[in-house]
């Protein structure tokens, strides 16, 4: 497409790196855990072609910058905010994807009077939802806390940068918590810059001592849900019965892939592929 543009804008807690891409109604896409812009620009076209899409890095992935001293989902909320503020929108639809759940619900906990339409894809709010036995969760919890801590920070960041210790770092993950793509995830985490790993592990923390979520009362906004029923990550029956508890109106959509994002490249053809009916629904709803 070739109205893209590209931009940097300064807020009071971040500064954000961000596209602007198609024509329509306003939408705001919260990406997932790991969000740099070329990992996503195939789901910003495809959404681009029904709005204007706004996508941004999250604080301290990419160009963008965490101004505040620690990351939060309620930060990334308020930023939001601040962010509409910046490009004269009074009200955005708004779509997060697996972690991007969690920070939808925190946008519409803080400005539900901002946002439109909502949704969701494979999303993450509720730790109980993981796919991993309890005693793991409860054991992946406390080193995550652990993580917090400078000193750790360095010697996990230390760890990544040898290929030796990188893969029994990742071994000894992949024996904690489900994983997919894991030669990819090894080729990221072998160039993660140190200050995205402190976010990152920060991100984890606000995952698993943050939720599940409470939500009172029932938020009117229509939402649209869609999810593999056979997601290896995220429990679906628990997910979907979440939504519902939390949205007055939700339409469902549901598939059958056996992964919860899909190995290949989140492409323009592969998303129209396998999405497009429910891109129709979502703007004719």
């Amino acid at each position: 497409m070739n109205n893209v543009s590209e931009h940097i804008v300064t807020l009071p807690y971040c500064k954000l790196h961000y596209i602007r891409m198609g024509q329509g109604p306003p939408l705001v896409i919260l990406p997932a855990t790991y969000s740099k812009l070329d990992n996503w620009l195939g789901l910003a076209q495809f959404m681009a072609q029904k709005f204007t899409i706004y996508f941004f890095e999250l604080p301290g992935h990419g160009q963008s910058v965490l101004l505040a001293k620690n990351y939060s989902s309620q930060l990334i909320a308020r930023s939001v905010d601040h962010f509409l503020d910046s490009q004269g929108i009074a009200k955005s639809n708004l779509m997060g994807f697996s972690f991007g759940g969690v920070l939808a619900v925190r946008v519409l906990e803080h400005l539900p009077q901002r946002i439109d339409k909502v949704i969701l894809v494979s999303p993450l709010f509720d730790s109980r939802a993981l796919k991993n036995p309890w005693v793991k969760q409860v054991i992946t919890k406390c080193l995550v806390r652990l993580g917090q801590h400078a000193p750790m920070q360095n010697v996990l960041h230390r760890a990544f940068l040898s290929e030796y210790s990188r893969k029994l770092v990742l071994r000894a993950l992949k024996g904690m918590v489900r994983v997919e793509n894991a030669d990819l995830l090894e080729e990221e985490v072998s160039r993660i810059p140190s200050h995205t790993l402190k976010v990152l592990l920060e991100q984890a923390d606000d995952i698993f001592h943050t939720f599940p979520l409470e939500i009172l009362p029932k938020l009117p906004h229509r939402c649209y849900f869609a999810m593999s029923v056979n997601d290896p990550l995220i429990d679906y029956q628990l997910t979907v019965a979440r939504v519902r508890e939390i949205f007055s109106s939700v339409y469902v959509k549901e598939f059958d892939f056996p992964y919860h994002q899909p190995r290949e490249s989140l492409s323009l053809k592969y998303l129209n592929q396998h999405y497009r009916d429910l891109l129709d629904v979502i703007t004719e709803g």
